[in-house]
């Protein structure tokens, strides 16, 4: 009986030690997991060249300007720009007035999120591109295809600094709006010269028809009943003027009517000024003519009155 006594004692006392002994836990945090754990493969010598290349355009030194309400404002194809977020806040691009987005992608479409919204109606919609990182550290990069271009962005997150408002300068809309001008100034001078080569106004004739189709084809013709005048697009120089000829119906101008059957041409005295040729007679039908061959282009010049 003394003996069962002792082994439960000394039972209960082993318990109770092995209750108070500390448990042990690995100090610090797990060992990080690499998100991207394949090997790097090697890249060929052409290959190398084009992210060289991408390096360069991404690397270049143009930085963005200040805009209204400061607004970051990046010059559009110059550089890769580059919007910072951080989490809690939303970043606003927005894109050019009347532009809409046809699709979006993100490299890392878990820990970024992007939301559309539009601003305006009509053709003064204007759409951005809320931006919004849920964590620090995050690089990726974003690619927008629009109804006019296509925007490469680089996403960076932080865990205060951020850019409340992005937008874009296109270089090749202010390069549009001075041809634009040009090309108004141009039109403006010639009707004020067409205006001007007879004292009458009121007397030029307009009814001519132009057929065919050239880069050089005129914009207009008239007459003031003594000179044709056939007027040129702006942009056309002196070098890329076609040939005039007018056509006759027959060859009874040459007394030769009975050698010829159906239409001839004949040449005309002209002259190319501002724009236009100055014709020494009043055209009936006519005939301008660049190139030769399968590269040969022609527009008729008609006139539909009949006096």
């Amino acid at each position: 009986m003394r003996a069962v006594i002792l082994y439960v004692l000394s039972s209960l006392l082993s318990g109770a030690a092995l209750a108070q002994a500390p448990q042990s836990f690995p100090e610090g945090p797990p060992p990080r997991v690499p998100l991207l754990a394949g090997p790097q493969p090697p890249l060929a010598p052409k290959e190398q060249k084009g992210v060289a290349y991408g390096k360069e355009w991404a690397g270049n030194r143009a930085g963005p300007a200040r805009g209204d309400e400061g607004a970051t404002v990046f010059v559009f194809g110059s550089t890769l720009p580059t919007i910072v977020c951080a989490p809690f806040y939303v970043c606003d691009l927005a894109l050019q007035e009347g532009e809409s987005v046809n699709d979006l992608n993100v490299g890392d479409s878990v820990r970024w999120k992007i939301t559309p919204a539009t601003q305006g109606a009509g053709e003064a919609i204007i759409t951005h591109v809320i931006i919004k990182p849920t964590d620090v550290g995050l690089i990726t990069n974003l690619v927008i295809t629009t109804n006019r271009r296509t925007y490469i962005i680089k996403l960076v997150s932080r865990s205060q600094d951020w850019m409340p408002r992005v937008s874009f300068d296109y270089p090749d809309d202010a390069s549009s709006q001075w041809k634009a001008y040009r090309t108004k100034v141009e039109q403006t001078r010639e009707m004020r010269a067409a205006a001007a080569v007879a004292p009458a106004p009121g007397k030029l004739d307009f009814e001519f028809a132009v057929s065919g189709d050239a880069p050089w084809k005129p914009t207009h013709v008239y007459t003031d009943g003594v000179k044709t005048y056939i007027l040129f697009p702006a942009e056309v120089g002196s070098s890329e003027l076609p040939a005039l000829v007018e056509i006759a119906e027959d060859a009874s101008f040459l007394g030769l009517d009975s050698l010829f059957n159906g239409p001839v041409t004949r040449l005309v005295n002209y002259r190319f000024v501002e724009h236009r040729f100055e014709v020494d007679k009043v055209l009936t039908l006519a005939r301008l003519t660049s190139g030769v061959g399968s590269s040969a282009s022609s527009v008729t010049i008609t006139r539909t009155r009949r006096d």
